[in-house]
């Protein structure tokens, strides 16, 4: 198994969080796994979420049309940072 962490600035957490929990589908469909959702200790819009699978499903799922338009719509600033893991435990 792979893990995708997408790190993230947002305009506000409470309107992001709304529009990542109704994409639950659309990351469902892909195979996708939630593992976690953090939040910065110091500035409630830096916002990380991990998921978990095949490395060839989360790549496709990231790099979507159709995730760009969510993040943009649920408030993403700029680019995030997006680090692909293997579990190597």
């Amino acid at each position: 198994m792979a893990y995708v962490v997408v790190a993230s600035e947002v305009e506000d957490y409470t309107q992001w969080r709304t529009i990542y929990d109704e994409n639950r589908s659309a990351r469902d469909s892909a195979g996708l796994q939630e593992m976690r959702v953090f939040q910065d200790v110091n500035d409630p819009n830096m916002v990380c979420a991990v998921l978990q699978g095949e490395l060839s499903k989360l790549q496709a799922f990231i790099d979507s049309p159709d995730l760009k338009e969510v993040m943009k719509k649920a408030g993403v600033k700029g680019q995030p940072q997006v680090m692909y893991y293997n579990d190597v435990t």
